[in-house]
């Protein structure tokens, strides 16, 4: 491999604020923002999503990228959902990387397709009692390369599915308990 084909992995982490929203594109002063590192422990944030069956949460990076970028090679991360009143499953998932165009327009940049989650016999399935956690991995393709441009915006979007609406997801700003991770390959 050339040093060209090299990349960079920047991580991100998926946080909800209380009291900042940021407004960009569609995103209109959203709480629920991508950053780099997490910000310190004393600043108040919001744990998780509202509990629910179905939803859509995404994630916006409040920062220009301020050059052209690539994405390419394989993303990974992970997401937590925790169950809440009574017990919950989470029966599938769907992690994408997007981005908001210079014109305002939102593109879905690549996805891991929709990940249907089966019981596992020797761990008790998935099936969450009240206030169990289940960490759930992913990685997602990310061919044919995907331009980022310099007035583009990255967010993350995350779609899921539960047996009730017991579930939530999960977005502590937390370095001792990562919530929301995700490795993005950069290259420029």
């Amino acid at each position: 491999m050339s040093y060209d084909d090299n990349r960079d992995f920047i991580t991100f982490y998926g946080i909800c604020t209380y009291n900042w929203g940021e407004t960009y594109g569609t995103f209109s002063g959203t709480s629920y923002i991508l950053v780099r590192d997490y910000i310190s422990d004393g600043c108040s944030f919001c744990t998780s999503s509202t509990s629910g069956s179905t939803y859509t949460i995404k994630f916006l990076y409040p920062s220009y990228i301020k050059k052209d970028f690539w994405v390419e090679g394989t993303a990974q991360g992970h997401i937590t959902f925790s169950a809440t009143g009574r017990a919950s499953s989470v029966t599938n998932y769907r992690v994408s990387i997007c981005k908001i165009n210079s014109d305002m327009t939102d593109e879905e940049l690549f996805a891991t397709g929709t990940k249907s989650i089966h019981s596992i016999d020797c761990v008790t399935g998935y099936r969450l009692a009240l206030n169990d956690e289940i960490v759930l991995p992913f990685w997602i393709n990310c061919t044919p390369e995907k331009r980022l441009g310099e007035n583009d915006r990255i967010y993350m979007k995350v779609e899921s599915t539960a047996t009730n609406r017991n579930l939530k997801l999960c977005h502590d700003n937390s370095s001792t308990w990562e919530d929301f991770k995700i490795e993005i390959p950069f290259r420029l």
